[in-house]
């Protein structure tokens, strides 16, 4: 058999895209059938360029391409049945390959490809929430506490997310993932298994503010709905500590001086109450110091658990 068949699709919505395609077509023959999408086929209104071959014999293998300058990554991860961790638009290009001679197709498929987006939010980290907490945590075990919930739960706008990949066998292996803004960068790459709706996840986040905070390694490993969150970095909390003591120090020479300008006014030397307090906060801050380093010795790094959001 042979014959063609031109197609046309009017705002019709595929895995939570608008498809738009006048000059579609289906061509069949010498044993293979041919599907584009043609000339002036646009995705959200913008540029779509997507073919599909299919070869005619036992096993239907099958080859193809798209390019779409406006993918929904958020509508496409709620048309799957995944929480919507990204809302973003970006230029897809991916090849593709595989066998369509049983019902479980991802299983069987190949791909190539590379995702840029625009101007995004992701849905599952806070990172103002994280700055604040650092430059105004009042102790490193209030601020790890907090951590966690912070690297899963929140929003953060970026300017740019770039992600180059490969899927085999239902399983995504991201080679690099990047998102960036004024705050500055999260870089992530690991595995998605979408049969098993699992991922393993790694990767560091680096921050403009406060100055010269070290990048802070994380992990993302679990269910697709409730992955567990882990920082693994003794040098960022040393970070946060020594941010926690400058501050300390600051708020207590500061009373020191404005109790001693006092009493110097009224013409008494500065009480002992004052000396008694700054040595008890030290002393304080001395013990909790020393219950972080038996802490550190005796225990794993701190897993949050919680459900990406």
């Amino acid at each position: 058999y042979s014959g063609a068949l031109d197609m046309t699709f009017d705002e019709v919505f595929i895995a939570g895209q608008k498809l738009d395609a006048s000059k579609a077509s289906l061509v069949l023959g010498d044993g293979a059938l041919r599907i584009s999408m043609g000339d002036n086929a646009t995705l959200n209104n913008e540029m779509l360029s997507a073919t599909l071959n299919l070869v005619l014999e036992e096993a239907y293998p099958f080859e193809g391409e798209v390019k779409a300058d406006n993918l929904d990554i958020g509508e496409l991860l709620l048309a799957e049945g995944q929480k919507k961790i990204m809302s973003a638009t970006g230029a897809l290009d991916v090849n593709f390959s595989g066998q369509a001679n049983n019902s479980n197709i991802l299983r069987n498929m190949k791909a190539v490809g590379s995702l840029k987006g625009k101007a995004a939010t992701l849905n599952f980290m806070s990172v103002s929430g994280l700055v604040e907490e650092i430059q105004g945590a009042q102790s490193s075990r209030a601020f790890l506490d907090k951590v966690g919930m912070l690297l899963r739960e929140g929003t953060t706008s970026v300017q740019s997310v770039e992600s180059v990949f490969s899927l085999d066998s239902g399983i995504m292996l991201v080679e690099q993932a990047t998102a960036s803004g004024n705050w500055g960068s999260l870089s992530i790459d690991g595995q998605l298994n979408f049969p098993d709706e699992f991922m393993n996840l790694k990767g560091a986040l680096t921050l403009t503010t406060p100055q010269d905070t070290p990048a802070i390694p994380l992990s993302y490993q679990g269910r697709f709905n409730n992955p567990s969150t882990q920082l693994s970095s003794r040098l960022f909390e040393r970070f946060v500590i020594s941010i926690i003591e400058r501050r300390l120090r600051a708020t207590l020479f500061k009373e020191l001086d404005e109790r001693t300008k006092a009493s110097s006014e009224a013409g008494s030397n500065p009480g002992m109450a004052v000396f008694s307090r700054a040595f008890g906060l030290l002393n304080q801050l001395r013990k909790e110091q020393e219950e972080k380093r038996t802490e550190e010795a005796n225990q794993t790094p701190a897993d949050s658990q919680g459900d990406a959001q």
